[in-house]
């Protein structure tokens, strides 16, 4: 059983000490204490001064000092209420008060800098202004493409354009523009994507994807994914399933590739098959492009 520090006797000792004035560290100091011992007491101990200091203030006397009168700032103190003092946390503050050190009490730029916790080159450096309007045009111009992607994965455009900011600026330039996209509660088709294509006049120069849906006399719904050559009017693929992802529409354009070669250039719609991640990958890998018809408009 555990043995406990302090006995009934000592304990009643410490509080009648207590009752006739002694602080906390007098306490301590007189029985030889560390104060982590005193804590269970120590909220007893100041119970009692208070019950004492409510007598002095009953019998007219005059009331004695509190501990939190003893801790409050001073009124040039930056935590005092009421002070208009600012807290040195920017750099740029802190380099203001290192030159008025060295102006008004001659002190050492490297005293003043030690002082102020400010690194000396924190001290010297001069921030430069870069130019961002290069990359607020490729940035509203990647934006233009592909309307429902955010600043994470329009990144992935401007890298594949050389361009190697870091997401931080790359977001702070995207906010500028008003370009973040909108919560919206229904499907809507995306804004025009640009240009109308051009017929095409050759074997493999664009090929057509879309598909089509019909149901089982079980009442199950299957989907076909047809891909055409827009100039030959041959269907390469049908492909049949219930469940057509973009993962599986790869796949299937990989099979035509090795079979027949490879295209320069497909014409999709709108669709979240063709506008997801996995087909805008395999066409930057296969540096094929992708051509959306306006939205609205399967024809």
């Amino acid at each position: 059983m555990k043995r406990k520090q302090y006995s009934e006797e000592q304990i009643i000792t410490i509080l009648k000490e207590a009752e006739s004035g002694a602080t906390v560290a007098d306490v301590i100091r007189k029985h030889g204490h560390c104060r982590r011992h005193l804590l269970p007491l120590e909220s007893q101990i100041r119970w009692h001064g208070r019950e004492r200091r409510q007598a002095l203030e009953a019998d007219g006397g005059r009331k004695p000092p509190s501990e939190a009168d003893c801790r409050r700032p001073s009124p040039r103190h930056p935590d005092a209420e009421g002070c208009q003092l600012k807290k040195l946390v920017k750099p740029a503050a802190k380099r203001h008060v290192v030159d008025h050190l060295q102006r008004t009490y001659a002190v050492a730029r490297r005293r003043a800098c030690g002082l102020l916790d400010l690194h000396r080159s924190t001290y010297h450096y001069c921030p430069r202004q870069r130019d961002d309007a290069p990359l607020a045009t490729a940035l509203r111009s990647s934006a233009a493409k592909r309307r429902r992607w955010g600043y994470r994965r329009l990144m992935l455009l401007l890298r594949r354009e050389g361009w190697m900011d870091n997401h931080m600026r790359i977001y702070r330039i995207y906010t500028q523009q008003r370009l973040q996209v909108r919560c919206r509660r229904r499907r809507r088709p995306a804004a025009s994507r640009g240009q109308r294509p051009m017929p095409a006049v050759d074997f493999n120069q664009r090929w057509s994807m879309d598909f089509v849906s019909d149901q089982l006399a079980n009442g199950r719904r299957i989907l076909v994914l047809n891909v055409l050559d827009d100039f030959s009017r041959r269907c390469l693929a049908a492909e049949v399933d219930t469940s057509l992802p973009g993962l599986r529409v790869c796949r299937v354009l990989d099979r035509l590739v090795s079979h027949h070669g490879k295209t320069e250039a497909l014409l999709v719609d709108n669709g979240t098959d063709f506008a997801g991640k996995a087909l805008d990958e395999w066409a930057y890998k296969r540096c094929v492009r992708i051509d959306f018809i306006a939205p609205g408009k399967p024809t």
